[in-house]
């Protein structure tokens, strides 16, 4: 990775190269949109927007040309790397201006409930929507059906789950394009950020004044955002087990069981990090006296 981020950095011929071929490619393998966002975030925070922006603008319109005439998945006629490149790139663009993780990822999910709501207001019915896409989407899934997620009720949950997914794929290539600059230029300089990530308290009660409004006018918007905004504080309550374990020199495998947990568990996982994120917003854990 340290090579792909030092290639990518020797000019704007190779981030285009690389961002192109990864844009490419995610039309059939849905990771490498990940890494190709990657890429381009890597480029914004060392080089900036202006410089950025053809490299943005190019892979976006080469994806959505090659999008016309090659045969993509059934129920993903539109590039997934479309949506995710615009809010990784105002996520982006927060974390260089403001040096602050928090931040960046307060940015990240907001533009993942805007997703949310905007599947309410301008679809409505957001349920039989997803319905009607699984049913197309399923098929072409190996060991998957959509019998199945009207039987574990998940189906009810699809418009809130996908917006947090989207929420969770802009962070992952944001701090992975953190994460390629410091092996270049900062040297574990991504751990010790990322264990004092924070997210600032106003955050908390501008999203329970949310919440409430959503409770308000609808059930289903308030599970949706509900399941978005728990992405912010999981983060938090993950930063601060990686501060516990940074700061007290302890070895990094004690957090072997948490990612197991979170892999094979992801409900639990995600409530219980969220629980101590938020917690931590109102006691900051990282300051009390030892």
């Amino acid at each position: 990775m340290k090579y792909l981020a030092s290639f990518v950095m020797r000019g704007q011929i190779q981030v285009l190269s690389v961002a192109m071929i990864l844009g490419l490619i995610s039309l059939q393998f849905l990771p490498a949109a990940i890494l190709c966002a990657a890429v381009i975030a890597l480029y914004v925070l060392r080089k900036g927007h202006e410089k950025a922006a053809l490299i943005f603008l190019s892979t976006i319109a080469l994806v959505y040309c090659a999008n016309l005439f090659l045969e993509t998945r059934a129920g993903l006629g539109f590039p997934m790397i479309i949506i995710l490149l615009i809010p990784v790139w105002i996520s982006t663009l927060v974390l260089r201006a403001t040096e602050s993780q928090g931040l960046a990822v307060t940015t990240a999910i907001g533009c993942a409930a805007l997703f949310a709501i905007a599947m309410h207001l301008f679809i409505g019915d957001t349920i039989q929507w997803w319905s009607e896409w699984l049913k197309i989407a399923t098929p072409g899934v190996e060991n998957a059906s959509y019998q199945e997620f009207v039987d574990n009720g998940s189906i009810n949950n699809m418009n809130g789950l996908v917006a947090a997914i989207l929420g969770l794929f802009t962070i992952a290539s944001l701090f992975t394009g953190r994460w390629l600059q410091a092996k270049l230029y900062n040297p574990e300089g991504f751990s010790v950020e990322f264990s004092e990530l924070n997210i600032p308290k106003p955050v908390l009660f501008i999203i329970a004044a949310i919440l409430l409004v959503s409770a308000v006018l609808s059930r289903i918007l308030l599970n949706d955002l509900l399941m978005v905004f728990s992405v912010i504080y999981f983060l938090q309550g993950l930063a601060i087990l990686h501060h516990q374990v940074l700061n007290n020199r302890l070895n990094r495998v004690l957090l072997f069981p948490v990612y197991l947990m979170i892999f094979f568990l992801p409900h639990y996982a995600i409530f219980g990090l969220a629980s101590v994120g938020v917690m931590d917003t109102l006691l900051n854990f990282r300051k009390l006296p030892e």
